[in-house]
C-alpha cells in the first residue's frame, strides 16, 4: 500500500478511494497512509475523521484548509456507501480537482449502482485513486506470514496453511490468531504447525473458556481441572507461557464485555460470534461478580515475571496464578 499512495518519491496522492468487504485491511492501509501524510505530532492538528452519511461539506472544507505545521492535511471519510447522491456528486467533483495540500481517504464497502455512485467510481478510476479490498482477492496464508514477519517471527508455510484451515479466511480473525501465536512464542523464532495447533484459540478455546468462566465465578476446583487438561490434555503438552497468553487474551475479552455491560452498549468485537447462551452466562456472571482490571493485570504481570525466572517446574507458577485469581 505504501508505494501506491505516492505519485513520486516526494508527492502523495491527494485522494485514495478504498472499497471492499475487508475492513481490517482497509484499516491497516489507512493507518499506514495517515502515518506517511501526518507523522507524529502533526496528526493532532491536521488529521480528522468524518462519516459520509452526515454529509461531506465538513470533510471537503477541512481538505481545502491550509495544513498547520505540516505538508499535508489528512481527511478520513468513512462509510462512503451511506453518502447521498448530492454528496457523491460533490466528492466526484473534488476528485477531479483535489487540493494538493491534503490527502483525502474515501472508504466504504461498496458504492452501489446509482448514477451518482457510477460517476464517483468513474472519477476515482480515471484519477488512478481506486483501491479494492475484496475477500476473494486476498491470499490469507501470505497475509498471515507477512504479519508474523512484521512482528519478528517466521510463520512456516505449512503452519500458515494449517492456521487458515482452523480459523477460516476472515482477515480480522486471522490477524488476531497470528498475534496470539506471536505472543505465545515470545515474539521471536519460528512458528510451526505444532505451535499453531497448540495456541490456536479454536483448538483449545472450549477449555480456555471453561477456565476463564471458573476464574470469573471464583471456582478454584473447576479452574484447576481445566488447568490440568490444558497443561497435558489429549496428546499435547502446552507450555505455561502459551497458556498465560491465552488466559490473558480471554480476560481482555471479558473486561471489554464488562465495560460494554456497564455502559449499556453492544458487546464488542468477537462477542458477536459467541453463542448467545455463553454470552448471556458471561454477562450475568460479570454483573454478579465483576472483574477488577487492576487486580487481574497485576496478577498476570506477576505470573509472567515469575515464569521467566522459574528454575524448577513453572507449572506450579501457573497453577498458583489460577488459585490466586479464583480467590474471593
Amino acid at each position: 500500500m505504501a508505494k501506491e499512495v505516492f505519485v513520486s518519491a516526494h508527492e502523495m496522492r491527494p485522494v485514495v478511494v478504498m472499497l471492499g468487504d475487508e475492513p481490517a485491511l482497509i484499516d491497516d492501509a489507512v493507518a499506514e497512509l495517515r502515518a506517511q501524510a501526518v507523522p507524529g505530532a502533526a496528526a493532532a492538528f491536521n488529521a480528522a475523521v468524518f462519516r459520509a452519511g452526515d454529509g461531506v461539506d465538513g470533510a471537503l472544507s477541512m481538505a481545502r484548509t491550509q495544513p498547520m505545521m505540516s505538508r499535508y492535511r489528512f481527511v478520513d471519510l468513512r462509510e462512503l456507501e451511506n453518502a447521498t447522491a448530492e454528496s457523491m456528486a460533490a466528492l466526484a467533483e473534488y476528485i477531479t480537482r483535489p487540493c494538493p495540500s491534503a490527502v483525502v481517504v474515501m472508504r466504504g464497502r461498496k458504492l452501489g449502482n446509482t448514477k451518482a455512485a457510477r460517476a464517483l467510481r468513474k472519477a476515482a478510476k480515471d484519477a488512478g485513486a481506486l483501491r479494492s479490498f475484496q475477500a476473494r482477492d486476498q491470499r490469507p496464508e501470505q497475509l498471515a506470514i507477512e504479519r508474523a514477519s512484521a512482528a519478528g517471527c517466521k510463520l512456516e508455510a505449512s503452519a500458515a496453511r494449517r492456521l487458515v484451515e482452523l480459523t477460516g479466511k476472515n482477515t480480522a480473525r486471522l490477524r488476531m490468531e497470528v498475534d496470539k501465536l506471536v505472543c505465545a512464542v515470545g515474539g521471536q523464532g519460528a512458528i510451526g504447525v505444532q505451535a499453531v495447533e497448540e495456541a490456536c484459540s479454536l483448538v483449545a478455546e472450549a477449555i480456555v473458556w471453561e477456565l476463564t468462566d471458573a476464574i470469573v465465578a471464583r471456582d478454584p476446583k473447576r479452574a484447576m481441572a481445566a488447568c490440568e487438561r490444558l497443561l497435558g490434555g489429549g496428546n499435547t503438552s502446552r507450555s505455561t507461557h502459551q497458556l498465560l497468553s491465552m488466559v490473558a487474551w480471554q480476560m481482555r475479552d471479558l473486561l471489554a464485555l464488562q465495560e460494554a455491560v456497564r455502559a449499556g452498549t453492544k458487546p464488542p468485537g468477537r462477542w458477536s460470534r459467541v453463542p448467545r447462551g455463553k454470552l448471556r452466562a458471561a454477562t450475568d456472571t460479570l454483573r454478579r461478580r465483576p472483574i477488577d482490571p487492576a487486580r487481574v493485570t497485576r496478577q498476570l504481570a506477576y505470573a509472567n515475571r515469575a515464569l521467566n525466572r522459574a528454575r524448577a517446574s513453572d507449572q506450579f507458577v501457573f497453577e498458583g496464578l489460577i488459585l490466586e485469581m479464583t480467590r474471593s
